[in-house]
């Protein structure tokens, strides 16, 4: 599988100041799914006397395709504020595969799921150099859900204007 795509967003400030913000994303492009059938193997080339496979007896499909291209497109947003450098809080949403791409080999219809993504998180201090970064994950896309959650405690080791040096530990 080969995926060409393109990705944009706009970050748009809610007012002036120190206020919240929300960032808008837009991704399309092409992917491109190729198999190799000589690769495969099919109950029916198996040698009616050996019992084994036998790549010269033919496989017995017909019109099958060896390439697939399909235009596929995703689309998010993401809330977030940060009043200061020791406090940031964010909420996300993201779509992929809105058109829900074909990618069947056989001619048939073969759709892809489409994929919702949430997400949110904050990091805030609870000592001088410790922040504490809890998280939160979810993805559905058709019958398969997922939840994460964990957190990190984040170490500053070394902080100079706006850069910092530091380590993290945390679970998920």
């Amino acid at each position: 599988t080969t995926i060409s795509e393109l990705s944009v967003a706009y970050n748009m400030a809610l007012g002036e100041g120190i206020v919240p913000h929300i960032v808008l994303g837009l991704q399309g492009g092409i992917g491109q799914r190729t198999i190799n059938y000589s690769n495969l193997q099919f109950p029916n080339q198996a040698d009616p006397f050996s019992k084994k496979y036998n790549p010269d007896i033919l496989n017995g499909e017909n019109n099958l395709s060896d390439n697939r291209s399909y235009p596929d497109i995703s689309a998010g947003g993401l809330w977030y504020y940060s009043p200061n450098e020791n406090f940031n809080v964010y909420a996300g949403t993201a779509l992929l595969h809105i058109n829900k791409p074909n990618q069947s080999f056989l001619g048939e219809t073969a759709n892809r799921y489409r994929k919702l993504v949430l997400h949110g998180g904050s990091q805030f201090p609870i000592s001088k150099n410790i922040d504490l970064i809890p998280a939160v994950l979810f993805l559905k896309q058709g019958p398969k859900t997922e939840f994460d959650w964990g957190t990190f405690l984040e170490y500053t080791l070394v902080k100079y204007k706006n850069e910092k040096t530091s380590v993290a530990i945390g679970f998920w």
